[in-house]
């Protein structure tokens, strides 16, 4: 694992780089569990399709679960097409990628949201600037129903021009252009929770159309980085890794990357990463946060160099060689590891 010195220098303040330090200190051990996770991977004959529910049967039913569970991942299609939860699910995309886990090839999924035009921001054990074992990855666009008769799907770049394993984000290309209409979600460095403040995350749990979750969504901050780590008790599922986690206004807070919910400990909570935090160490980014208002993907600017391809194979390059990144070892969202706040009695 690379040591701290490893990330961008951009100054920080003493509170955030203090909190940087003691996670990179526990990230050996937090990482490790990642990659202890049982990678959920799916049949590579279903790359390209909306719907993966047929391999999920053989997973417990946990895609039924989340079905099932309607007051806590609600169907982001129940919504009106003119209210404020549809609108921002819009920039919100399900990536899917094919990799090898353990000798087994197969087809893995995480979340993404547009942060800027033609960049999606997830979390980096989804992919990173060193995703070597990523075949392929396209990005689904407005997938809200089970047959993805909506949606559209997009080509991104196997690696990401920027990404970091200690705060795990990542920022990919899309190669095909988007329509005019989408949006990207404006990234900001003050955003800030309190405890029990409510939350929202718009994802895409066992791969399955974009649900929301909000029910018993509130924040936690006792999670030993403060400054750094928000905690939060989201219901999400594999999949959700790499959602943007929102305050009750749609205002983008953190990036959730780690399950830790449990059944039987009202007191466990799901982690997510601060933007503030994020931003402190990009090279993209700050850029994005302080241009003008976000507008359209056609009237914004265009990614920076940095994602110009310019790698082997038409890949983009780091943004900064000196950003710590890993091969992705599957979601970090284990199987059941994760419970339904429904089923916990506070």
């Amino acid at each position: 694992m690379p040591g701290l010195s490893a990330l961008n220098p951009h100054h920080r303040p003493l509170g955030l780089t203090l909190g940087l330090m003691a996670l990179a200190a526990a990230s050996s051990f937090t990482l490790g569990l990642a990659s202890a996770a049982q990678a959920q991977l799916y049949d590579a004959a279903l790359f390209g399709q909306a719907n993966l529910a047929i391999s999920k049967e053989s997973l417990g039913g946990g895609a039924d679960d989340v079905r099932q569970q309607g007051n806590t991942f609600e169907p982001i299609a129940s919504f009106g097409e003119n209210s404020a939860i549809r609108d921002y699910a819009k920039s919100v995309f399900r990536i899917d990628f094919i990799t090898t886990e353990d000798g087994k090839r197969g087809v893995s999924v995480c979340t993404a949201t547009l942060v800027a035009p033609q960049v999606l921001m997830t979390n980096a054990h989804c992919l990173s600037t060193e995703s070597f074992d990523v075949e392929e990855a396209i990005a689904w666009y407005n997938l809200i129903d089970q047959d993805g008769k909506e949606a559209q799907k997009f080509k991104i770049r196997t690696r990401a021009f920027e990404s970091d394993a200690v705060l795990d984000y990542a920022l990919v290309e899309i190669l095909d252009p988007l329509p005019d209409h989408v949006a990207p979600v404006p990234i900001k460095s003050n955003s800030q929770v309190d405890p029990l403040d409510p939350l929202m995350i718009v994802h895409h749990p066992r791969g399955l159309p974009q649900r929301l979750s909000r029910f018993r969504c509130v924040a936690v901050t006792e999670t030993g980085q403060p400054d750094v780590i928000l905690g939060h008790r989201c219901d999400t599922q594999h999949g959700s890794s790499g959602s943007l986690v929102v305050d009750e206004n749609l205002i983008p807070v953190a990036l959730h990357h780690r399950a830790g919910l449990q059944p039987d400990d009202p007191s466990s909570f799901n982690k997510a990463t601060y933007l503030a935090s994020i931003l402190a160490v990009s090279s993209y980014l700050p850029g994005v946060a302080q241009s003008a208002a976000p507008a359209s993907a056609s009237s914004a600017s265009q990614p920076s160099q940095a994602s110009a391809p310019n790698g082997q194979n038409g890949e983009s390059a780091p943004a900064n060689n000196g950003t710590p990144s890993y091969v992705p070892s599957g979601n970090a969202e284990g199987n059941d590891t994760n419970a339904i706040n429904q089923l916990i009695g506070n």
